[in-house]
């Protein structure tokens, strides 16, 4: 007798199909790798050589961002990790209550330990998450642009925290769009039904305290105030260098 060979394709490439659909449907519910676009809250403080200084956030990433987080890998919803999963990437900061400004920003030394570990849990609508060893290590300097002739001091701060999350980004959420893989991408086009993107619901108080919340568009006359402030603090920084230019080398404590 002979087979229809066919009839064996189509028998075949049904098997796989079902095989593929168990496959999917078994899949873990994950929170896909990408960015979290943050903007630091009213509150943030570093004790320097004793002294609490206060600080705000300096936006240098899309809308109000000034701190930059990456999830590195999926995150199973329900499971509770170990492995480092989070990555800091970006954080921009000036003093408020100190006689001169002075500027947070990691330390270029020490990349390599800014990471934590998140684990999430609830479900794809969305629910619970937590940060664990999670240090960022940064320098504080006397301008914008930090060297070894005005670093101030060095320190790390505990992002270690617990918070609400969900799928959709808040009203005027920053969003930058991405395919599922995009590091860089908080809200992703192609998501499949096991898989969604991650957004903080409300403020996160870091043991730091550093608190955040998602990065948000300003308006129109929230960028003019910024504008403003960015050519006040340029202004300012031309100044002391020729006033220190004028006066000579000063002394500086690490």
């Amino acid at each position: 007798m002979k087979l229809n060979r066919a009839w064996l394709l189509s028998v075949a490439l049904a098997a796989l199909g079902a095989a593929s659909g168990v496959q999917a449907q078994n899949a873990p519910d994950v929170v896909v790798l990408g960015t979290d676009y943050l903007m630091t809250a009213p509150g943030a403080q570093y004790t320097l050589d004793g002294v609490t200084v206060d600080f705000r956030g300096l936006p240098i990433g899309p809308g109000l961002t000034d701190t930059i987080v990456q999830r590195t890998s999926d995150i199973v919803i329900g499971a509770t990790n170990t492995a480092p999963n989070l990555q800091i990437v970006a954080l921009s900061l000036v003093s408020t209550n100190f006689a001169i400004p002075l500027y947070v920003s990691l330390d270029p030394t020490q990349l390599a330990r800014d990471t934590g570990v998140m684990s999430i849990y609830g479900s794809l609508a969305g629910g619970t998450f937590t940060t664990t060893n999670f240090n960022a290590y940064f320098d504080v300097c006397a301008y914008t642009f930090c060297n070894g002739s005005n670093l101030v001091a060095q320190g790390s701060i505990d992002l270690s925290g617990a918070g609400n999350w969900g799928p959709m980004p808040p009203p005027l959420a920053v969003t930058v769009l991405g395919l599922v893989g995009d590091q860089w991408a908080n809200t992703h086009t192609n998501l499949n039904s096991n898989e969604s993107d991650f957004w903080i619901v409300g403020v996160l108080n870091h043991t730091g305290p550093h608190p955040v919340q998602v990065a948000l568009l300003p308006e129109p006359s929230a960028w003019a105030m910024m504008l403003l402030g960015f050519g006040g603090i340029g202004f300012a920084a031309r100044r002391r260098s020729r006033q220190r230019g004028a006066a000579g080398p000063t002394p500086t404590t690490a």
